[in-house]
């Protein structure tokens, strides 16, 4: 498989290298034809020095004029990758990419594989908010998908574009937007146990009133995507 690995990289100082070392050694040496793209989105620590200590022929650092955010640093990693095939993960030390063999086994283009977060050892509000994301997501649209929001998926590059760079409605939650969008128009999702670890710098909890705000914020973008969809 010729492929291209996209990671996005804010204030990642403590663990990116340890993700570098492993996607490189579990993924990179494993595909003759695959790169490594790190968008890094101008973090104020050590992350960028970091991460241009390992470029190189297969590893490219990216970084815009000025911090760009989630959807548009996915964006450049996307137009700039050389492979059809994308793997696109987040930083953190949030996933063991020794699973990542196992994880693509069996994949053809036209396909997606999407990381479903099973088990997860993040902190309880968080995946109190990825339940509630998951029940209204599947209340709405009728689908069956079970983490509808996992930084962790494989794809072609024209999918990628068509449903996530060129076509979208929500400010926050796209990967959620992105794979309602395919289910919606029948692109098959495999949805694929992996393993989810928490940050090793916080263990961030959100408030009540966060989990409120954020469960109604995605609510209201949903009522409105089913309305645009149903058009």
């Amino acid at each position: 498989m010729r492929l291209s690995i996209i990671v996005l990289v804010f204030n990642e100082e403590p663990s990116i290298r340890e993700d570098i070392l492993s996607i490189k050694k579990n993924i990179l040496d494993s595909f003759k034809n695959s790169e490594l793209i790190i968008v890094e989105d101008y973090s104020p620590d050590r992350s960028y020095e970091i991460c241009k200590e390992f470029e190189s022929d297969k590893i490219r650092i990216l970084r815009g004029e000025k911090r760009l955010g989630y959807r548009p640093s996915l964006t450049l990693g996307i137009n700039s990758s050389k492979y059809e095939n994308i793997f696109f993960t987040e930083s953190g030390t949030k996933y063991d990419f020794q699973e990542f063999l196992k994880f693509s086994k069996d994949y053809e283009q036209g396909l997606v594989y999407s990381g479903y977060r099973n088990p997860r050892y993040d902190s309880t509000s968080r995946r109190f908010l990825t339940l509630s994301m998951n029940w209204l997501s599947r209340f709405i649209f009728n689908n069956k998908l079970k983490d509808i929001d996992s930084g962790y998926k494989l794809m072609s590059k024209s999918l990628y574009k068509e449903y996530y760079c060129d076509n979208w409605f929500f400010e926050d939650f796209g990967s959620a937007e992105m794979l309602i969008r395919m289910d919606y128009n029948s692109i098959r999702i495999i949805e694929k146990k992996i393993s989810y670890y928490q940050r090793p710098d916080e263990s961030k909890q959100f408030s009540i009133l966060k989990i409120i705000k954020k469960s109604s914020k995605l609510l209201k973008n949903l009522l409105t995507l089913k309305k645009i969809l149903s058009k």
